[in-house]
């Protein structure tokens, strides 16, 4: 699978594979990113099970990640 979000123009990148979960790492600013993840056929898509899902207003779904900043 491949991410996308805000934090990346919208342009989906590849995720590795890291024992049984897919990871994607990249460095983020504290503040609140909207992304969704693009299957092999070019589908978007959220699961359910995703933290931090909602409508994206568009019939689809985008996902929340909140970052936070040092203390």
């Amino acid at each position: 699978p491949r991410i996308a979000g805000d934090f990346n123009d919208w342009t989906p990148q590849p995720m590795t594979r890291a024992g049984d979960e897919w990871v994607f790492v990249v460095a983020l600013e504290p503040g609140v990113y909207e992304y969704a993840f693009v299957d092999e056929n070019g589908t978007w898509f959220v699961p359910p099970s995703v933290a931090g899902r909602r409508d994206d207003g568009m019939g689809g779904h985008v996902a929340l990640l909140v970052v936070g900043g040092a203390r």
